[in-house]
């Protein structure tokens, strides 16, 4: 199966599963305010898909601000979304834990989080989770890999779990400038705590640019968020004088409009312009997929997710290898 073949059939496989929960006006939480482009390539994929449904997004924000402003956003019938991606587990804990704080504070509402990818080191932080979810029902949580539909089912049997691709696969790249002549390799190489290092990497060519692309940034130092959020003692006096969170709202406005923007054409555009691609970074592959890459590698993170995902979905596309 060619790419292009493959991206169209995971988009409809997300049509299929998700426009069925999305049936009322939501809140879209956990947004991705860092310098990972592969969860805002998955958040640009919920955006476009939401746009599609005729329901309307009354709040968003991330999970370390703005929270105290969700209540005055929900109705009776108003959904709890939450972005996907890879910290539902013990490897990114914080992350989940703070996920469960907002679920806690509106137990009544619906939720559904977005795909994830689920995993556990230890087995204790297992069984508190499946307590915590168990005593949350109301709670849809998507995997988007086999193994993490198979623990789902299995430990979390409270709560309805769905097998749906990762959310990237929804982007729109019709308002992007494509690449027409792309050249060389690239090996975008992780260096955070999901590296296996253990794994050898003779497969890729010794010209290869090589690059974790977390450190990518065009940006200008001005349009940096950085630059802005040291500036306390002006949004400490404008929280005073308007008796609202600031601060927290040009956080949201300045993702939404100028970073999250300006990182998906950044990743697009680094991508686009190699004709082979090795990663260990499972969304620059992904990426070279959604691009039509014809040629992409893919080494396997330290605990199988890349690996599991890719069994999941892309054993049948063409120049699509994976080096566990």
């Amino acid at each position: 199966m060619t790419a292009k073949d493959k991206v169209l059939d995971l988009k409809r496989q997300i049509e299929e599963s998700l426009t069925p929960l999305v049936d009322n006006d939501y809140v879209l939480l956990d947004l991705p305010y860092h310098s990972n482009l592969g969860d805002t390539l998955i958040w640009q994929g919920e955006l476009d898909f939401l746009k599609k449904i005729p329901y309307k997004c009354k709040y968003s924000t991330w999970i370390r601000g703005g929270l105290s402003e969700i209540g005055k956003w929900l109705k009776q019938d108003t959904l709890l979304l939450f972005h996907g991606g890879g910290n539902f587990g013990d490897v990114w804990y914080e992350q989940n834990e703070l996920r469960k704080r907002v679920i806690a504070m509106y137990p009544n509402y619906r939720s559904v989080i977005f795909p994830q990818t689920v995993y556990y080191s230890d087995e204790k932080n297992l069984q508190n989770d499946v307590a915590f979810y168990s005593k949350h029902p109301n709670v849809t949580i998507c995997a988007r890999d086999s193994r993490s539909f198979q623990l789902l089912r299995e430990r979390f049997p409270k709560n309805r779990s769905i097998l749906v691709p990762d959310m990237a696969f929804y982007m729109d790249l019709s308002q992007y400038k494509r690449n027409t002549n792309p050249k060389g390799s690239v090996f975008v190489k992780r260096d955070d705590i999901e590296s296996k290092e253990e794994l050898q990497y003779c497969d890729v060519p010794k010209d290869a640019l090589v690059t974790d692309w977390r450190w990518l940034d065009n940006s200008k130092e001005y349009l940096r968020l950085s630059t802005w959020e040291k500036k306390e003692k002006l949004f400490s006096i404008l929280n005073k004088v308007s008796h609202a969170d600031v601060r927290n709202m040009f956080i949201n406005k300045y993702w939404h409009h100028c970073l999250r923007p300006l990182n998906v054409k950044t990743a697009i555009e680094f991508i686009d312009q190699f004709e082979r691609v090795f990663a260990t970074r499972m969304h620059a592959a992904l990426l070279a997929v959604i691009l039509s890459k014809k040629d992409i590698t893919l080494f396997d993170n330290s605990y199988g997710k890349s690996s599991s995902l890719y069994d999941t979905w892309f054993t049948d596309v063409d120049g699509f290898k994976m080096i566990r």
